[in-house]
């Protein structure tokens, strides 16, 4: 009965290190194509020198407070900020909740601005309000928050995420849109004259494919080894749509379900423009 127990036991711690070495296998897998991805150094390391995954700079970036604001670098306003404007409406099956910035200057300095945001939210709450009791089953919601990411050259980045449901199976819609003024020129500045050169684009998908990785790498849900569909699609330069100006860094969105599934919702990845030198013309 002794020896019996004992070859089970050994059975056991067998099963244990192998299942061990495979996930270590499995993570060294995906750590070695981080390395496949790119040849260049990149660095994305805090003053400790720990690494500096995408969420902690856009965690930094989202600490920002509206009368703290950016420097722009823009001596007629070298110093941006912004009130929150808020509209909010909850009634029997319709809930509106949106939040926007507006932000402070003169009529010369930020009223465009501030016009093509209030645009943008009027457009998507008369979206909404149209299906009001056109569903009569279910709620039409309607949620917009934003980001204002940071600014450089004169260049204001912000992200404004709209997610609404008007009913069905099929739930909420997220969409990340990418508002990038430039306040020399008062207009939308676009992402082929963000990236003007031939290679701008490619560069930057180097660098964000790099550290796309290596943020999975530190996501625990996310699988050991990428499936070959979700490699592609980041390679895809058509899926490199939405990208955002920060101070120091530009933020790459991917929507949900564009390069990985809905669950992990919106992806966000940072790319340093000293990772990048010469890629932009802000």
């Amino acid at each position: 009965m002794i020896k019996k127990s004992l070859i089970f036991a050994l059975i056991i711690l067998s099963a244990i290190v192998l299942f061990s070495l495979t996930d270590n296998n499995k993570k060294d897998a995906l750590e070695q194509n981080v390395e496949e991805v790119s040849s260049e150094e990149i660095s994305l390391e805090d003053p400790s020198g720990s690494k500096m995954l995408s969420q902690e700079v856009l965690t930094k970036i989202k600490a920002v407070l509206p009368e703290d604001g950016f420097a722009t670098g823009f001596d007629d306003l070298p110093l941006l900020t912004w009130q929150e404007e808020v509209i909010a409406k909850e009634e029997e099956k319709t809930s509106i909740d949106i939040k926007y910035p507006k932000f402070n200057g003169t009529d010369d300095q930020v009223k465009q601005l501030n016009t093509y945001i209030k645009d943008y939210v009027d457009e998507a709450l008369e979206g909404a309000e149209s299906g009001i009791g056109s569903f009569d089953l279910y709620e039409v919601s309607l949620t917009i928050s934003y980001t204002v990411v940071g600014v450089k050259d004169g260049v204001v980045g912000v992200e404004m995420v709209t997610a609404d449901y008007s009913g069905g199976g099929n739930g909420n819609h997220r969409w990340p849109t990418a508002i990038n003024w430039d306040l020399k020129s008062n207009k939308i500045m676009t992402i082929s004259e963000m990236l003007c050169r031939q290679d701008s684009l490619q560069k930057v998908m180097s660098v964000g494919e790099t550290q796309l990785l290596k943020d999975f790498a530190n996501n625990s849900n996310m699988a050991s080894e990428l499936p070959e569909s979700t490699i592609n699609d980041i390679k895809d330069a058509e899926n490199w749509d939405v990208i955002i100006v920060g101070s120091d860094e530009l933020i790459v969105v991917f929507p949900p379900y564009r390069i990985v599934g809905g669950s992990l919702g919106t992806i966000r990845v940072v790319v340093p423009y000293s990772s990048v030198p010469e890629a932009t013309c802000l």
